[in-house]
């Protein structure tokens, strides 16, 4: 976990670093008012930051009128939480409803593979490295592969000058290291991928409380999703093997019952497909503990 101490340390090392570069609905302005005919892409998760980013570029089309298209594109990576799924849906029309004088277009995009197909082998890598006490993320593919993927290629068969994401800095080391070396205007989007036009992270130096005082002020009183009223702070995957491993008891209290028991159904197996030392370890230990009281 990020301590707070952490987090006010990468925004100002990051302010210091990029002194001249805005945020929000200024940056997000500066960026489209560079195109006759923006083009412009949301990625849309249905987290929280990803609404900010949302509504601060649809505030800015509505404001400067000039003619446009904009996607509003929701990865759906066979991993969601139903709760999230549904609310997108209720947001593409939400969206819609409230920016009546935009052109926008809602997407929701699509792996070629489900997660059902590699999770086993996503929390056996997970464990492994874990138990190897060689942690590096990049690792469990899935993200690539049911996130990113089919995002570049929507990408590839759509013309577009302009992708907003909800982006922050202070979320994680890799993300801040993004922001840090490439700034919050970019070009390249993934593994060399680059882009005609820009990449912008309009929340690039953004606390939480920030992007949640903005929604809860913004005029259009949008949504939330239901899954943060029930004590989630982050919106992700439903059965990713990292908060499993690393955050379960917090899990174990906000995750719906039946996607926390599948989660822990896939942590036994992988724990046992590695062998026995791991279940010397604390998360060994409670795991069959588990077991013993079910």
């Amino acid at each position: 976990m990020v301590s707070e101490k952490q987090k006010q340390s990468r925004i100002r090392k990051l302010k210091r670093k990029w002194p001249e570069v805005p945020s929000g609905h200024e940056l997000v302005k500066q960026i489209i008012s560079k195109y006759s005919f923006p083009l412009v892409v949301c990625a849309f998760s249905g987290g929280r930051d990803s609404l900010a980013a949302t509504l601060i570029t649809l505030d800015i089309l509505e404001d400067i009128k000039v003619k446009h298209r904009c996607y509003i594109v929701f990865g759906n990576t066979t991993n969601e939480f139903p709760e999230t799924v549904k609310y997108v849906h209720r947001m593409f029309q939400w969206f819609k409803k409230n920016y009546p004088s935009l052109n926008i277009i809602t997407i929701e995009t699509f792996p070629d593979i489900p997660f059902a197909s590699i999770m086993e082998d996503m929390f056996y890598v997970a464990v492994k490295m874990y138990e190897e006490g060689r942690w590096d993320k990049s690792k469990l593919t899935c993200c690539d592969e049911l996130k990113l993927k089919p995002f570049y290629n929507f990408l590839r068969r759509h013309t577009v000058n302009i992708v907003v994401t909800g982006i922050r800095g202070e979320e994680s080391r890799q993300r801040f290291l993004k922001i840090f070396q490439r700034g919050p205007i970019g070009r390249t989007m993934h593994s060399g991928q680059k882009l005609k036009g820009n990449l912008v992270y309009p929340l690039w130096d953004w606390s939480q409380e920030e992007v949640i005082e903005f929604l809860e002020k913004h005029p259009k009183t949008p949504p939330i999703n239901p899954l943060y009223s029930k004590g989630m702070d982050s919106i992700g995957c439903a059965l990713c093997p990292v908060p499993f491993i690393f955050n379960r008891d917090n899990i174990r209290k906000t995750y719906p019952p039946k996607i926390f028991e599948r989660g822990m159904q896939l942590l036994r197996k992988a724990i046992e497909k590695t062998g026995q030392s791991l279940l010397d370890t604390f998360i060994g230990t409670e795991i069959l503990l588990e077991e013993r009281i079910e």
